[in-house]
């Protein structure tokens, strides 16, 4: 019995003295919501580059409207391109034209990036109870393919490539 303890004591004195201690430093704010506090409901805003000028822009939903919020030197944010009325959640930012620039993907179309701070749509021939859920080269053809959700009311779900 002494060497079974005797053994536990020496293994928590041995983790003891190879442990190490972990500091953190007080938080701090990198930014804040692009729509700051009165954005109402706020969703999931995106950082990306849409126009490549080096300065932080923004893609996401709010309760009402898909938006992309173009940001500028001083800090503040614009609205850009357009805005669509369709409370559509954010998938991902994608280059899905291969231009070099990222786009923007939502639930039901994508914003394709075009010069001078404007968007091309494009809507996907899916049914209406389809979402897309990712966007990826999946058999490796250099082409985007779209996986979609089909949801069916009491049934099982279909994932569609």
């Amino acid at each position: 019995m002494k060497t079974v303890v005797m053994a536990f004591c020496f293994f928590g004195i041995s983790l003891l003295l190879n442990s190490q201690s972990i500091n953190f430093e007080a938080p701090m704010m990198i930014t804040e919501h692009p729509l700051g506090t009165n954005a109402g409901t706020f969703r999931p805003f995106i950082p990306f580059d849409c126009n490549q000028d080096g300065i932080t822009d923004f893609s996401g939903t709010t309760s009402s409207d898909q938006l992309v919020l173009k940001g500028n030197s001083d800090g503040s944010f614009e609205t850009i391109g357009l805005s669509i009325s369709n409370n559509e959640a954010l998938i991902k930012r994608v280059d899905w034209d291969d231009d070099g620039d990222e786009d923007i993907v939502f639930r039901y179309r994508i914003l394709i990036s075009e010069p001078n701070d404007e968007f091309s749509i494009i809507d996907p021939e899916i049914s209406s109870s389809e979402t897309i859920a990712d966007v990826a080269d999946l058999n490796q053809d250099s082409h985007m393919d779209f996986v979609t959700i089909n949801r069916i009311f009491f049934e099982d779900h279909e994932i569609i490539i």
